[in-house]
């Protein structure tokens, strides 16, 4: 039976593997998080001249990607104050999305953790 710490630890080479882990989360989670604000922008975009409705598919996609950018890029760029949202314009913009993709990658590991030493501590 291997050991929680083990998983998550390479004594031989002496690196952290929950590094690695949390940043392979922090960038899956902002790759998909723009991959799915630019796919809904690009289809709002499409159907601009024409004035339809968005589909229950593109608000749906538009609804995760939202909930995606939560806890602190939405709720910063919504309802924060203006020299805030103004400080981080342009390239700057980009911090707050990482803070807000780490968040979730360090959410992510850490429920992974927890169910797996849930799984190891159930097993006889």
């Amino acid at each position: 039976m291997a050991d929680v710490h083990e998983t998550f630890y390479d004594e031989g080479k002496g690196v952290h593997k929950k590094y690695w882990q949390i940043a392979g989360l922090t960038l899956l989670h902002a790759a998909i998080s723009w991959g799915m604000f630019l796919f809904s922008f690009a289809a709002g975009m499409s159907r601009f001249d024409t004035g339809a409705a968005a589909g229950i598919g593109e608000r749906a996609i538009s609804l995760l990607s939202r909930l995606l950018f939560w806890p602190i890029y939405y709720p910063l760029v919504e309802w924060g104050p203006r020299p805030l949202i103004w400080f981080f314009d342009g390239l700057l913009g980009y911090i707050p999305i990482l803070l807000n993709s780490l968040i979730w990658g360090v959410t992510i590991w850490w429920l992974c953790l927890r169910h797996k030493k849930v799984t190891l501590a159930s097993a006889p």
